[in-house]
């Protein structure tokens, strides 16, 4: 500022900070993604508030009105860069990318057997198709998740993080937790003998499956779908588990079943909970 006078460059800045200050509070709101940092949601939205201080600049350069008191020039502009994001995108109401705790859904999922990985010493070869390397470095039956299968797309992440839209959810129900691959594949094993024994593959299945790049495995029941598909899977798997608890006589049976019966449904990118 010179000889009383604002600059442009420095009413730009000031709506700049109006921005800033806007996309602080979104950040306060969302606990700035501490939960799932790297997450597609999570990057689009802190892209979209540097856009939320670029507009903040642009809108308090080009529509701040100079005739004013210096003092009013610089609220103006700054209650230009507070707002022009609200006026430009028509902000939805709740937190952007706000998902709440995703170790909160893991709470209480049954452990499967002992979670001490035994160390590898020695990287071996990949799997083949249909297998997944377990924590101990042994191949087993089973799927890997890739992350890109749970998270939306970055344009879709977008449009959520500005309110134009909500990211689709993938839910897959889940028996149980585990590093032991020989514990998981007997699981897995043990409820598709013994529980849905009826069911033929193509109506649901029972897989080990492990996130890509995490060093645990989950039991699953069917596959990632929307909710309302994964919830029929639950209703199924828990029929099936107390017609058998009314049957079984053996302690396999009824151990499976209750298995079943504690089982979860979980949002696809909870399986890449950093926690865990």
């Amino acid at each position: 500022m010179s000889n009383g006078q604002i600059t442009g460059k420095e009413i730009g800045f000031i709506g700049g900070m109006g921005g800033l200050c806007l996309s602080l509070l979104k950040l306060i709101e969302s606990g700035f993604f501490i939960d799932n940092f790297w997450s597609a949601n999570s990057l689009a939205a802190y892209f979209t508030y540097i856009v939320y201080i670029f507009f903040g600049v642009v809108i308090a350069f080009y529509f701040t009105e100079r005739s004013l008191a210096v003092d009013k020039i610089k609220k103006n502009a700054f209650i230009l860069g507070l707002l022009a994001p609200s006026l430009l995108l028509a902000l939805a109401a709740r937190p952007i990318g706000k998902e709440g705790s995703l170790a909160e859904t893991l709470e209480g999922l049954p452990k499967l057997g002992s979670l001490i990985v035994r160390s590898a010493y020695a990287q071996s070869a990949p799997c083949p198709g249909g297998y997944i390397k377990t924590p101990d470095d042994k191949c087993i039956e089973g799927d890997e998740i890739k992350k890109k299968q749970v998270e939306p797309p970055f344009g879709q992440a977008v449009l959520t993080a500005i309110g134009r839209g909500q990211s689709p959810e993938k839910y897959i129900f889940v028996v149980g937790i585990t590093k032991d691959g020989a514990k998981a594949e007997e699981v897995a094993k043990n409820i598709r003998e013994k529980i849905l024994k009826s069911k033929t593959s193509g109506e649901i299945s029972v897989k080990v499956v492990r996130p890509e790049g995490k060093g645990v495995l989950f039991v699953t029941v069917g596959t990632l779908s929307s909710k309302a598909d994964a919830l029929k899977v639950k209703a199924m798997v828990e029929s099936s588990a107390i017609n058998a608890l009314t049957k079984a006589g053996d302690p396999v049976t009824k151990s499976s079943a209750e298995l079943l019966l504690k089982g979860r449904i979980i949002e696809g990118r909870t399986l890449f909970d950093p926690k865990i």
